[in-house]
Formats: C-alpha cells, structure tokens, sequence
C-alpha cells in the first residue's frame, strides 16, 4: 500500500538485469490472424426512390501476415439498411441486407513499432437480400469492390490489436450501391 500511496514519480518497469535500462518493448505477434469489426455505415442507391437511414455493416476476416507490410485475408461482410418508399401516398418497407464474401489485401504504408496506416483493398460477391415490396425479385447476386484506409494499434498484449478502417464499397449488382463506412475493429494473431 505504501507504493501506491509514495510521492516518488511513477516510471517505465525496469530490467533487473541491466540497471538503468527500461524493459524493451516486444515486436508484435505476425502470421495467421482473425479480425473483427463492426459500425456505422452509410448505404447510397443512386437508382432507388428508398430512403435509407444509418446501416449496420459487420465483417470477419481470417488471413495471413505475409510481410510484415503486407497481409491477405479472406472474410465476409454484412450490411444491414432499413429504408422506406412512398408508393401511392403509403409509405412502404424498403429493407435490403447485403452478404459479401471477399478477398482483401491490405498494404501499410506507415509504419512504427505498435502503429500502423495501412491501404486496403476488397474485391469478391454480392448478395443483396430486400423485403422491396416494389420489386419482382427478393434478391440478386452481383460484384463487390472496394478499398479504404486503417489505422492498426498493436496492444502490449502482443496478440491483439484494435483499429479503424474507413472507405467506400461499391455493390455492383443489378442495382449499384455504395456503402460508405466507418469500422472500430479488434484483431487477433495467432
């Protein structure tokens, strides 16, 4: 109790085995890896009379470290947008739930010893699930696309790592959309 209560200032751990020095920070964990995220998201259809409100947009990702710079990650995404449409003076449901399997790469462009800036880049399927009560069909299949940019923190947990990733994808189905994003994420490697 007595530390805790001390006058002394607070400083780094030392290494007991080499006087004077402050404990060395440990490179971060690389290889396989899982990810997380989960946030807010804007969806724009140009072609559509819907007005959509804040989506929910979800994804999860397992990959590979390939260089300390790079990484390769194979995952999927979900986008979740409530909406309505006025149809005769009654306002009608416009729900549309998108599933995008993808492949990403992401590249750090800046980087130190716990931070890294890193270009991303996303490409694979588009499935767009609607309860449209306007259209014929209640879901299409076409091509996603996309890319934005993150900002990683390793922890000194070593393993784990949280983040932010913003940017734009492109849901290039019989009807083009776009989402817009903003995505805290957790990260782990293994």
């Amino acid at each position: 109790m007595a530390g805790v209560l001390s006058s002394d200032p607070a400083w780094a751990q030392r290494d007991v085995s080499q006087p004077g020095q402050a404990q060395s920070i440990r490179a971060v964990e690389r290889g396989f890896f899982t990810a997380m995220g989960v946030g807010p998201s804007v969806l724009v259809v140009p072609d559509d009379d819907a007005n959509y409100g804040l989506s929910t947009y979800f994804t999860f990702h397992g990959g590979w470290d390939i260089l300390p710079i790079l990484n390769l990650a194979v995952g999927v995404g979900f986008i979740a947008s409530e909406g309505s449409v006025a149809l005769n003076g009654v306002e009608r449901r416009a729900d549309r739930f998108y599933v995008s399997p993808n492949l990403r790469i992401q590249l750090a462009v800046i980087t130190t010893e716990r931070h890294f800036v890193w270009l991303q880049a996303d490409g694979g399927a588009s499935v767009l699930f609607r309860s449209n009560q306007t259209v014929s069909s209640d879901s299409d299949a076409g091509v996603m696309v996309g890319g934005g940019l993150g900002y990683e923190y390793f922890t000194t947990l070593r393993h784990f790592s949280i983040g932010l990733q913003t940017g734009l994808h492109s849901l290039l189905a019989p009807q083009t959309a776009f989402n817009i994003f903003l995505l805290p994420t957790l990260k782990y490697s293994f």
